[in-house]
């Protein structure tokens, strides 16, 4: 979380919400303190006093010392303390002027994420000012303390006065700019929104770069928050409170975090931010209306899970904001049996019904009281989605949150998340529990579930102590059960059913008449347009329609007015062009196809295809580029048409001058490479060719064109032949003999590659042998590479920062010490595969695959039968090819196989083509195997 504070153990969500905090200071703190104190047993702890409009924070430096909170209210009696009351402490030297005042009670804070402790002994404070005058802090410090005294409301007043008062004396300097050259062309006063945060500050433009000055700490340059323009890829405006005042901005940047959300002071003031980063930033111009959304979320495209996200994402739900946090749905109905059936259609929730609804009896007690209440009218006093229960489901891996929220306490431990069975059966039978699920349900690896922080949350009514959440009995692990429920959010029940639900809680059964019909009819504040803050005149009113709103709960932004269409059935959804439900990876059962291509001699160790628009190339019978590449440099541009129907699932024209053999890509390779098939790659869009594993250590481009690729540019960085490569988005990642792993930055024009930029963008050090392997992925910011001595390395690819070492193998492996690192892949959930060697007993080697986390926690290890040569990953499966002929697709959440393949000669490459229809498989006898769906299970014995 962003502070605006260098102290670590010091956090903002320490604070009351909404709490402001003004500014710290360097002191001396007395803890025995100064009449009371002797030459003998005088103490001085040195720190950090942070004043802020409810209480004061003192921040020990030594580390172990607890945190002292004191609330404005009950503090009496700040004064200066004068130097001839501290002549009994004879030869002790007092540095600054030293104040002191009285409290009648103070919280101590060992860490951000312990509870307050709370003395109520009256006790004399004194703190001596290191670096700044007593005049220019106490009187500060009475007033914040008058203020304390008054009532609410006035007392917002009066800090607001305060705040308003401070930040004009601070302004945006010229020389917190980045360059001597740049001007401010705006200037806005915001708060950057946290969960539980609101930091005010200052949001300067100029011509190149966005800044955020937080007013706090305001002379502090190390503070500022900075961006390039040219970073920022998506503006979206956004309600807050209900108010059309935010604004969320995503950045690709340096940072581990992308968005940023931003409330200004009115929908004007945003209006204006808004059209200027429109107007100056490259922002996303990808068609992402609901309707184009939709319909790719219809036709297998987009996920459930990522179509749910977009969603939210539209109506105003945002992770930055716990009143508006991303909802989705319960979805299995069974936690207590030992094992669950994904494709049983009884195991699930009715869709159709809100979470209110779902129970008979339940229900029966909310329409009788609806029918009696006066307007406005609601069926349901809470909420599906408020920010206590975000707390509730993130106590484990965000404990500050529940602390900010219950006043640094935890909640009691009858009512803490404990157990996925019981949270389900509260939510189905208590009078007043109505919440889905959080996207987390459903993403990553379930840490969310576990108390790794060893945090004491207390001992329940029964005698159980509330640590790990209990899961139910069909999930092994919380990673186990976020894969289990994500396979039956992405199910063929749930895909055909969560229309229903988008309309309940996006859609045109949100409001009215229809809302009535579906049972589900919220509290009136909790929907936009309901409430009008701007025209509430009355302040007690306005504060408590706000604290309604931001704390019980707010209905997403009503986004379909009429009935949302329904997700295509797999077997519908499959005959469409381009369906990822068509994935080849996916498919039932295999078909190969082979195409003699090279010879045993030299086989090919590269093929890919240029992407293009697949309606287009069909309907206009434009031809792509096959590209293949063999062990000695000889290329060859096949003509290729991807086809969808059975009878004719592809059509593949032989380059005719491939015979010939006199066309080199770039000289041959080098003998000796370990793994041929990660010598050569193909840019996105197929315009442009990389190679490596040349005998002068460069690293060479060519340009792709129908009949013959064309010499672009030599590079050179690597002090020894480059042995592995790989891309992913803007960057090139290449591996060599010399140990070093370097990041290259494609270059485009017009948007499409024309080769790498001169010199590169980062040089990572660590390995000290061979690098064989190396894989990136620019969402997760993260380059992982393998070498020899069998280890895995993972740098941040952006800034090339070391991250940390996984060792696959371990000290009781037998020849351990002989473990080479062959493959690495990323997963899309993260995940990491590794595929390694090992001397086998009978000669040779045989492979081992090892899944990690990104965080490097070991999932599984397996032994394989073959030696493995090649290894394709994509999204969530990994196909991985044999010395002899093995040829494996399975998952990345446990590794296990989906699929098997046994082929007559060894797998040199593997591909797929882009538009997820055909893989491509060559092998050591010379031949290209092109692999297509079919109806028929393949036979083990077929090639």
């Amino acid at each position: 979380m962003f502070s605006g504070v260098n102290d670590q153990r010091f956090s903002l969500r320490m604070l009351e919400p909404n709490e402001y905090y003004f500014d710290d200071y360097s002191v001396d703190f007395y803890p025995k303190g100064m009449s009371n104190a002797s030459h003998d047993n005088f103490q001085v702890v040195h720190g950090t006093l942070k004043v802020c409009s409810r209480s004061i924070v003192f921040v020990p430096s030594n580390g172990y010392d607890p945190l002292i909170r004191i609330k404005q209210r009950d503090i009496s009696d700040i004064k200066l303390y004068s130097p001839s009351d501290t002549s009994h402490l004879k030869t002790r030297k007092i540095e600054g002027e030293t104040f002191t005042f009285s409290a009648s009670l103070h919280s101590t804070i060992q860490n951000s994420i312990s509870p307050n402790k709370t003395n109520r002994d009256s006790k004399v404070f004194a703190f001596s000012l290191l670096y700044v005058s007593g005049d220019k802090v106490i009187p500060f410090l009475q007033q914040l303390n008058r203020a304390s005294q008054l009532h609410h409301m006035e007392h917002q007043t009066m800090i607001a006065m305060i705040a308003h008062h401070r930040q004009s004396l601070y302004p945006f300097k010229s020389m917190f700019f980045d360059d001597l050259y740049e001007r401010e062309c705006g200037n806005f006063v915001v708060d950057m929104v946290e969960p539980l945060v609101n930091l005010p500050g200052r949001i300067v433009v100029s011509e190149s770069k966005l800044y955020f000055h937080p007013f706090n700490n305001a002379f502090s340059v190390a503070d500022i928050l900075k961006w390039k323009l040219e970073s920022i890829t998506q503006v979206i405006c956004r309600t807050y409170i209900l108010q059309d005042v935010g604004l969320e901005i995503f950045v690709k940047d340096n940072t581990s975090v992308s968005n940023y959300l931003f409330v200004l002071d009115s929908e004007k003031s945003r209006n204006e931010l808004n059209q200027f980063l429109l107007d100056h930033c490259k922002t996303n111009l990808e068609d992402s209306s609901p309707s184009n959304m939709t319909l790719k979320w219809q036709n297998g495209v987009i996920s459930n899970y990522e179509y749910l996200m977009y969603v939210n994402n539209i109506a105003d739900r945002t992770l930055n904001n716990l009143s508006q946090y991303p909802v989705y749905p319960w979805i299995f109905t069974d936690y207590t049996s030992k094992t669950i059936d994904i494709a049983n259609s009884e195991i699930y929730r009715d869709l159709t019904k809100p979470i209110g609804a779902l129970t008979p009896n339940r229900l029966k007690r909310i329409l009788e009281r609806y029918k009696d209440m006066p307007e406005p009218k609601f069926m349901f006093g809470s909420h599906y989605s408020t920010p206590g229960y975000v707390t509730y489901y993130l106590m484990r891996s965000q404990p500050d949150l529940m602390l900010c929220l219950m006043g640094g306490k935890f909640d009691h431990p009858d009512r803490v998340f404990s157990g996925i069975a019981e949270s389900w059966n509260n939510v189905l039978e208590n009078s007043a529990d109505f919440k889905e699920l959080i996207p987390q349900f459903y993403n990553g690896d379930g840490s969310f579930l576990e108390n790794r922080m060893k945090i004491n949350f207390g001992k329940r009514q029964n005698g159980s102590i509330v640590d790990h959440v209990a899961l139910p009995p069909w999930a092994s692990s919380p990673k186990d059960f976020v894969t289990k429920m994500r396979a039956g959010l992405e199910s063929d029940y749930v895909s055909s059913n969560l229309h229903h639900w988008i309309d309940l809680i996006f859609g045109y059964k949100q409001r009215g008449q229809a809302a009535i019909d579906a049972l589900n009819v919220y509290h009136y504040t909790s929907y936009e347009g309901m409430v009008d803050l701007d025209n509430e005149k009355d302040p007690k009113k306005r504060r408590a329609l706000e604290a309604q709103i931001s704390n019980f709960g707010q209905t997403p932004r009503q986004i379909f007015k009429e009935p949302h269409p329904k997700r295509m059935n797999l077997s519908e959804a499959s005959s469409l062009k381009g369906s990822n439900l068509n994935h080849i990876l996916r498919a039932a059962a295999l078909k190969a196809n082979a195409i003699q291509m090279g010879s045993p001699d030299n086989p090919l160790i590269f093929v890919g295809v240029s992407a293009g628009t697949p309606n287009l190339v069909i309907e206009r019978g434009v031809m792509d580029n096959l590209v293949t590449i063999s062990k000695n440099g000889v290329y060859g541009i096949h003509n290729w048409l991807a086809r969808w129907t059975g009878a004719h699932p592809f059509y593949c024209e032989k380059d005719t001058q491939l015979e010939e053999g006199v066309r080199c890509v770039s000289g041959p390779f080098t003998p000796g490479a370990r793994t041929p098939c990660n010598l050569v790659r193909l840019s996105s869009d197929g315009r442009v060719i990389f190679t490596a594993g040349l005998w002068d250590n460069s690293i060479r481009t060519g340009r792709v064109n129908q009949h013959e690729i064309i010499p672009l540019g030599v590079l050179y960085q690597h002090k020894n032949v480059v042995s592995c490569m790989e891309l992913d988005g803007k960057f090139l990642a290449t591996g060599g003999r010399d140990t070093t792993v370097v990041i290259w930055k494609l270059e485009r024009k017009g948007g499409a590659c024309t080769g790498l930029k001169p010199h590169p963008s980062a040089i990572l050090y660590g390995h000290n042998s061979e690098v064989t392997c190396v894989a990136l992925s620019q969402e997760l910011d993260v380059v992982v590479s393998g070498s020899t001595e069998g280890i895995v390395l993972i740098h941040t690819l952006k800034l090339g920062t070391y991250i940390r070492t996984l060792v696959p193998h371990t000290p009781a492996d037998p020849d351990s010490d002989h473990f080479t690192v062959s493959f690495v892949g990323i997963a899309s959930n993260g995940n990491l595969v590794i595929a390694g060697k090992l001397p086998s007993n009978k000669g040779g080697y045989h492979s081992v695959i090892y899944l990690f986390t990104i965080n490097g926690k070991l999932i599984k290890r397996a032994k394989l039968e073959d030696e493995t040569s090649a290894m394709y990953l994509e999204g969530d499966r990994v196909v991985l090819g044999g010395a002899t002929g093995s040829l494996e697709i399975r998952d990345t959440d446990y590794i296990n196989i989906k699929h098997k393949l046994r082929l007559k000669t060894g797998v040199v490459a593997i591909a797929k083509d882009p538009r997820n229809q055909h893989l491509f498989v060559t092998t050591t006898d010379g031949k290209l195997l092109i692999l297509t769906p079919t109806a028929k299970p393949f036979s083990k014995g077929k090639k």
